[in-house]
């Protein structure tokens, strides 16, 4: 979701159109939750490839996404594709992809 373009700075509008659209229409709506804007990534690393620099932070993040979207997200995947490199930059790390959702499962 590209909704957090600040640390306080929150934009869902286009995200809420879409859901508010699926739901209109009686869908079901699994989200991922993935992909740190530039100033939430790990040092050294490209915005939207690169993990999240803080899991508490991607832990509030994702906590403060459930809530906005209660009743309307069926399910929450946390992150996509953790085990490639392209997507959870530099490099698999399991042990950080825990760290991740050990933040994120209780705060769903």
């Amino acid at each position: 979701m590209a909704v957090q373009h600040g640390k306080d700075a929150y934009d869902g509008s286009l995200v809420d159109r879409m859901v508010d659209a699926a739901v209109s229409n009686r869908l079901s709506i699994p989200a991922t939750l993935n992909s740190p804007p530039a100033w939430a990534v790990a040092p050294g690393q490209q915005p939207v490839a690169g993990r999240p620099a803080a899991p508490a932070t991607f832990g509030r993040f994702a906590g403060e996404v459930a809530a906005h979207f209660r009743g309307r997200i069926s399910a929450y995947e946390i992150w996509n594709e953790p085990n490639a490199a392209a997507f959870f930059a530099p490099a698999p790390d399991p042990a950080g992809f825990v760290d991740l959702l050990k933040a994120a499962y209780p705060a769903v």
